[in-house]
């Protein structure tokens, strides 16, 4: 069974769609990330000296200090990488930086009005198929790296953020006994 062009069209918009929408689920979990880190990065800085110092024993404070630096390298770090992710990619060419697409926002908006209308006008359903098959792989290497990145995003909060700032607050739930 072959598609006819328009229910091709139709569902290639349909696959386009689900894609983007995990290109959004993956900048909605940067968003968070960078709530967090934010989160931390403001706590640390307010309570930092305060919790350092009422550690009564130095050799655990400096060993405390050392982690402390240490989360509030990797925070930074995972919210640099968190805006990486999320940086837009608005041409339809990672290699160019300017594609040639129809349908692809950032080509769409590169050209001129009547040059776009113009050139639009003149497609052929085949030739907007093609393109649309050629957005679809784009779209897929976008959400492909986005949802990688991700991965390795949430392990660096995980171990490079959350567990230095944890062993800090465990050492000083437990210097008080």
């Amino acid at each position: 069974m072959t598609f006819n062009i328009q229910d091709k069209i139709k569902t290639q918009l349909e696959i386009m769609k689900r894609i983007d929408s995990h290109i959004v689920s993956t900048n909605a979990k940067c968003a968070i990330v960078m709530s967090y880190c934010a989160a931390v990065l403001g706590l640390l800085a307010v309570n930092s000296g305060k919790m350092l110092e009422e550690m009564p024993n130095p050799t655990v404070s400096a060993i405390a200090g050392i982690f402390m630096v240490l989360g509030i390298a990797l925070t930074v770090a995972c919210l640099v990488f968190a805006l990486k992710i999320t940086f837009p990619v608005i041409h339809s060419s990672d290699k160019e930086h300017r594609g040639k697409s129809m349908v692809f926002f950032g080509d769409v908006a590169s050209q001129k009005l009547d040059d776009y209308v113009s050139h639009f006008s003149t497609l052929e359903s085949e030739e907007i198929s093609a393109d649309l098959s050629t957005q679809i792989h784009t779209l897929s290497g976008i959400a492909n790296r986005k949802f990688k990145d991700l991965q390795a995003l949430t392990a660096m909060v995980c171990f490079g953020s959350v567990l230095p700032i944890g062993i800090v607050i465990l050492v000083k739930i437990f210097d008080k006994f």
